[in-house]
């Protein structure tokens, strides 16, 4: 991830981009007062629940994140369902980075920073995703970033430093993978 992230400042030689058309700019309206990423992040969020859980592809997935070898000895493409994954990932980010820059009105090669890859993290781990893999839901992502966002939320209102705001969402996510740990024990 640094090597990329460094890869791209480097090429890109850490130039903001900006001066979008304005019909760029249709990403970041709303329809009445949701904004059409919202919408846009509610649909892709069913589909892919659906994909995940209703479909031998989705399960193969976690198959494959619960025990590579074993899924391999089922039958399973591991090497396809890996690349699909990171492909997917990459897809997903892509219309992510497109809502955000049409938000801000510029990009830059390291516009997202390291607190919102923690924050993308700990929202799964929250969300009952386990670090050993083959564990998770969309659904249960979706509210373990509703509650990271309310935390961040919290700290920002209450008018607490950043970096002390950091150390506590830091500890926060450390109990959760101790408790994540602690279950994938049992």
């Amino acid at each position: 991830m640094v090597l990329t992230s460094g890869i791209a400042s480097w090429l890109s030689a850490s130039t903001t981009i900006y001066g979008f058309p304005e019909s760029f700019f249709i990403f970041n309206a709303g329809i009445g007062i949701v904004p059409v990423s919202v919408i846009v992040f509610l649909i892709l969020a069913v589909i892919l629940s659906v994909y995940l859980n209703r479909t031998v592809h989705g399960r193969e997935y976690f198959m494959t994140g619960e025990s590579y070898e074993t899924a391999r000895v089922c039958g399973i493409a591991v090497e396809r369902v890996t690349f699909m994954a990171y492909l997917l990932c990459g897809l997903l980010g892509g219309i992510g980075a497109v809502f955000l820059t049409a938000r801000v009105g510029s990009a830059t090669a390291t516009m997202v920073g390291d607190t919102v890859q923690t924050d993308v993290i700990a929202s799964c781990v929250i969300g009952g995703a386990s670090l050993n893999g083959g564990k998770g839901s969309i659904i249960g992502s979706v509210l373990g970033l509703i509650f990271i966002t309310i935390i961040s939320n919290c700290i920002n209102l209450l008018g607490i430093s950043y970096y002390v705001g950091m150390v506590l969402k830091g500890f926060i996510i450390a109990i959760v993978i101790l408790l994540d740990v602690v279950r994938s024990r049992e």
